[in-house]
């Protein structure tokens, strides 16, 4: 069955990723194909035929137009480069494809039903408590008036008539008030030591969770400690409207400047000092920097032959 989604991340930064660039043209299709089929699985980031049964070599090749090669050998230059595994049964597992093509609870059907059942009865309840409240403020006054509009009798004392009085000057009193005594109700509320209802409390902040981008960001980095002060970093470039994907590039690029230059580990920044106010990061957006020189990006091997493919079929 069909997982439903009829797309998946395809990161920029691939085309700089080492395991890809060794990939011939004949892999580099084969691989395509083979993320295409682990996307629209029934269980993504797995391909099989059914449960327990992978496909055949042949007709993987096949589905990704590969011809003259040998699909059985692409399959375990794949493997050796760590980008699929394949088990026993001749499933393919996609590496690392939870932590790339990763999903948000909100995304699925049922949650969003949830939400938005939610929403509806939280408005109802908002609504009823609304009509509520105006119905026992009209009754009041209504009471009121009815009150005041009564004819004294014989029968009534010096005390109720007082009472009576009382009641109509306090009801044409509140009528000539302005309406906007919310403010100053709510802070006599708030103010009022006796007061049956406590004040809401705040929620308590879960310690040691970060968001799924930051998690990605932080994988990808050469040097990891100090996650905490790494992660507020983070947030301040945020808020500054830089992206997690522009940051997330530069992770990847500077930890290719590291390897590729030989740097120490002790010569490597703190993360919350590479997105820091100083912004080292910038420095690293384009690319890597080897020995102080801007890397020329490398187009893959099997870009050539994608190219081609769509040309073939008249894809557009």
């Amino acid at each position: 069955m069909p997982s439903g989604r009829e797309w998946f991340r395809l990161y920029n930064r691939m085309t700089q990723d080492p395991k890809v660039q060794h990939l011939n043209d004949y892999e580099f299709r084969f691989v395509i194909h083979i993320w295409c089929l682990a996307s629209e699985s029934s269980e993504r980031g797995v391909v099989f035929v059914a449960p327990g049964v992978g496909y055949e070599p042949e007709i993987l090749a096949r589905g990704a137009g590969c011809r003259n090669g040998d699909p059985i050998a692409a399959l375990g230059t794949l493997q050796k480069m760590q980008l699929i595994k394949v088990d026993d049964d001749g499933v393919i597992y996609i590496q690392n494809w939870d932590k790339l093509q990763y999903e948000y609870d909100s995304w699925k059907p049922e949650a969003r039903r949830n939400q938005k059942a939610k929403e509806r009865s939280r408005k109802k309840q908002e609504g009823q408590q609304s009509q509520g409240v105006g119905d026992d403020a009209n009754n009041i006054g209504v009471n009121v008036s009815q009150a005041c509009r009564k004819t004294d009798t014989d029968t009534d004392t010096d005390t109720d008539t007082e009472i009576k009085n009382n009641m109509c000057d306090l009801n044409n009193s509140n009528s000539n008030k302005p309406e906007n005594n919310t403010g100053e109700a709510q802070q006599n509320t708030a103010g009022n030591g006796n007061n049956d209802v406590p004040p809401a409390e705040k929620p308590a902040k879960r310690q040691g969770t970060y968001e799924t981008e930051f998690e990605q960001f932080w994988f990808v980095y050469p040097r990891r400690v100090e996650k905490q002060g790494a992660y507020k970093a983070w947030i301040a470039r945020l808020k500054e409207g830089v992206t997690p994907d522009i940051l997330i590039n530069a992770s990847q690029n500077y930890a290719i400047s590291c390897r590729e230059n030989g740097i120490e580990n002790r010569f490597i920044k703190h993360a919350k000092t590479f997105l820091g106010p100083s912004k080292p990061y910038e420095d690293y957006v384009g690319g890597p920097l080897l020995n102080n020189h801007r890397a020329p990006p490398i187009e893959p091997k099997g870009f050539q032959a994608l190219r081609e493919y769509i040309e073939e079929e008249g894809i557009h």
